[in-house]
């Protein structure tokens, strides 16, 4: 796992804006959608975390048996991979490129993706090509707002995810495990294409300053991330012949596009600064 700072020099509220399951190159990805979110996290200048399957060469599966069939192919037959695979990186760059280095937290990585010859992961190369760390599987992001020294810092716990379910209530479910598990403020999860977030609130207390005992409410967000691909459309055709995406062949549920939103305001309470946190979807 990653371990990651982060600072923030606005003046007070921020927000923070995951961005993954794009599946840039495959059919059904929303470059449009995608392009007009962009423009609102560089407009309201928002905070992005990378939630991992950027672009969509292969499965892990179709991975697996490239591999396995790699021994027996030309290395110029890897070569062309790598450059395809290179140039559709490099354009998905060219749109995301409009995020200030700064504004990125990181890139997770996973799962749709290229292992180059030389052992690079393709997001690790969308990574570089954007000015950003790499992040791996998961990641857990100190953010401190340098305009509060005082306030302790923000803690994301952040994973690209894995598995699936035909039901929002088994993707809580597994969400809410890992809030139980870990020690952070905002735990996300890409993945599953969903897209939805929620609050939930632990009760301490805290002694004010003449003395007297206070209960207070501590807010921590769960979200899972949403995607950017399109599951039905109309009149698609492979081959001149008609046919759907691997969603439509499997009959799954459409999906809400885009992304959730974070809100992160620092509050002064009797005690002291504190977070305040919701999220939109």
């Amino acid at each position: 796992m990653q371990i990651v700072d982060h600072h923030v020099t606005e003046g007070g509220e921020f927000t923070i804006a995951p961005l993954g399951d794009i599946q840039y190159g495959a059919q059904g990805c929303s470059t449009s959608l995608l392009k007009k979110d962009i423009t609102r996290i560089v407009k309201k200048k928002q905070h992005v975390i990378g939630m991992g399957d950027y672009t969509d060469p292969m499965s892990p599966s179709n991975r697996h048996a490239l591999k396995v069939a790699a021994t027996g192919l030309y290395e110029s037959t890897l070569d062309l991979i790598d450059g395809a695979v290179e140039t559709m990186v490099g354009d998905l760059a060219k749109l995301m490129s409009r995020i200030k280095p700064e504004r990125y937290m990181g890139l997770l990585g996973f799962d749709h993706g290229w292992e180059f010859q030389d052992g690079q992961p393709s997001d690790a190369l969308l990574a570089r090509k954007l000015g950003t760390p790499y992040l791996g599987h998961s990641t857990i992001i100190s953010v401190h707002h340098d305009n509060f020294p005082e306030l302790r810092p923000l803690k994301i716990f952040a994973t690209h995810g894995k598995g699936g379910s035909v039901s929002a209530t088994g993707k809580t479910l597994h969400l809410e495990r890992l809030m139980s598990s870990m020690d952070c403020d905002i735990v996300l999860m890409g993945h599953s294409h969903l897209k939805y977030g929620f609050t939930s609130v632990r009760l301490g207390t805290r002694i004010k300053q003449n003395g007297e005992a206070r209960l207070y409410s501590e807010s921590r967000i769960g979200a899972i991330t949403g995607s950017y691909l399109k599951g039905y459309e109309a009149n698609t055709s492979r081959g001149g012949w008609p046919a759907g995406s691997y969603v439509e062949r499997a009959a799954m549920r459409p999906v809400p596009l885009g992304g959730v939103q974070i809100h992160c305001a620092p509050v002064e309470e009797e005690w002291g600064w504190e977070w305040e946190l919701s999220v939109t979807a």
